[in-house]
């Protein structure tokens, strides 16, 4: 949550429906817990979701859950084997993300 407070200031919790942290005493990625949750308290299905991860663990996570991801590398990253996302691009401004989202 600090992370998002000092992203989105205070109103953090009031942008998002459901917000996942490792303190729900749950396994931690690449354990797919944090994803499962997300979609049972959304009431959502995997293959209407999309995770956005900048890591190796993370897109294993997500993987691991059935959900299509955005990989997204990270300076710490940037370089890793990231074969298995479904879509890679330099930055979330790139307009194949977009175009992935049917958003265009």
């Amino acid at each position: 949550m600090k992370l998002f407070s000092l992203i989105w200031g205070n109103e953090a919790q009031n942008l998002f429906s459901v917000i996942s942290t490792p303190k729900l005493n749950v396994n931690n990625k690449p354990a797919p817990d944090l994803y499962n949750i997300a979609l049972q308290d959304l009431k959502v299905r995997p293959e209407n979701v999309v995770a956005i991860e900048d890591s190796k663990i993370g897109l294993k996570s997500a993987k691991a859950a059935s959900i299509s991801t955005i990989l997204a590398p990270s300076e710490f990253t940037r370089g890793d084997n990231f074969s298995d996302a479904d879509l890679i691009v330099e930055n979330l401004l790139d307009p194949r993300v977009k175009k992935f989202l049917g958003l265009i």
